[in-house]
């Protein structure tokens, strides 16, 4: 009987497994960072859903509670806001006041990037940011559901920084359904 004294050896040492996680960790370290990073596509299309979940809610709350809502866009706090008529009804006077919507609503305030700059805001045709609304603009969900046309067209800024063309957007508001719907073009009343 004859032994052999020469072994084939096959698999990985323990240093050439250690290098290659090695690798692997160096290349996680620098790769994980830029996945996590929103786009600033994601990023709008998160501030788009955010401001029709609180347009969801001024529906909902204007059909169950009888009461006009007021969407607010607070352009100094970079702010919408929601708040509901203190009267039932149908009613749109100067004595007329808002009060919060408390809990009915999941949502009754969404942040506006500073980054987004307004360039028009139509309600009802008219353009709010000419007519010398600069720092606020509203618009109304009636208490049977409708709301009142709405245009607005910004340019998202640092979307622009990435290219050298501005990255202009047109939120259209359905008055019927109250959901924005996103153009990547400024839209016309």
């Amino acid at each position: 009987m004859k032994f052999s004294t020469h072994h084939n050896k096959s698999g990985f040492s323990l240093i050439e497994i250690m290098v290659v996680v090695v690798i692997i960790a160096i290349m996680a370290t620098v790769m994980v960072p830029n996945f996590r990073r929103a786009t600033p596509d994601q990023e709008r299309a998160k501030v788009i859903t955010s401001l029709n979940e609180l347009m969801q809610g001024a529906w909902q709350n204007a059909t169950s509670n009888d009461k006009l809502q007021k969407i607010e866009f607070n352009f100094d706090r970079q702010a919408v806001k929601l708040t509901q008529a203190q009267k039932m009804g149908l009613t749109v006077d100067d004595d007329q006041k808002f009060e919060p919507v408390g809990e009915n609503v999941i949502i009754s305030e969404v942040k506006w990037p500073e980054y987004y700059r307004i360039i028009n805001f139509y309600i009802e045709g008219r353009d709010q940011m000419r007519l010398g609304s600069r720092d606020t603009a509203w618009f109304y969900v009636v208490p049977d559901g409708l709301a009142q046309q709405v245009v607005i067209n910004f340019i998202d800024e640092k979307a622009s920084e990435d290219s050298d063309i501005p990255v202009k957007v047109g939120l259209v508001l359905n008055p019927f359904y109250v959901q924005f719907k996103e153009f990547y073009e400024f839209q016309q009343p």
